[in-house]
């Protein structure tokens, strides 16, 4: 049974970081748009665009973690002597791969998280609108 549970701490440390840091970019990147050119809202694109970037910066920030997570959790079906623990895993990997090992699949990770993320922001950014519309429109007609 431990087995289904041996990457969730980096798991967690991983997921936790990467939405605070792509809300929080997202979030940054829009009052800066948004603020040059005094307008309400993204456009379908800015939103889109922002997305992106957002998840990017996200994925690199938190890549070291999400390595560290994957090799937890696939150590069973390594012929490697495995990890006693989260620390004997960085430790093992900086002694024997250096830094830019924690870097592994960066590219990968950028690749679906970034438009992942930028249709979870455009999408949202969409149906808020729709909601509001609605809503204004129903406060019309009472």
């Amino acid at each position: 049974m431990r087995g289904f549970y041996t990457g969730w701490l980096p798991t967690t440390f991983r997921n936790v970081p990467f939405v605070v840091a792509t809300f929080t970019t997202f979030a940054a990147l829009e009052q800066q748009r948004l603020t040059a050119r005094d307008q309400p809202a993204l456009s379908m694109v800015e939103s889109l665009q922002f997305g992106v970037a957002s998840a990017v910066a996200a994925a690199f920030f938190t890549q070291p973690v999400d390595v560290v997570k994957t090799r937890m959790m696939t150590q069973a079906a390594s012929t490697a002597v495995p990890y006693k623990n989260v620390g004997d895993c960085i430790a093992t990997m900086l002694r024997t791969e250096g830094l830019t090992a924690f870097f592994a699949g960066l590219k990968q990770r950028t690749a679906y998280s970034g438009p992942l993320w930028a249709l979870q922001f455009g999408l949202n950014a969409r149906l808020s609108e729709a909601l509001v519309t609605r809503r204004t429109r129903v406060q019309a007609a009472r």
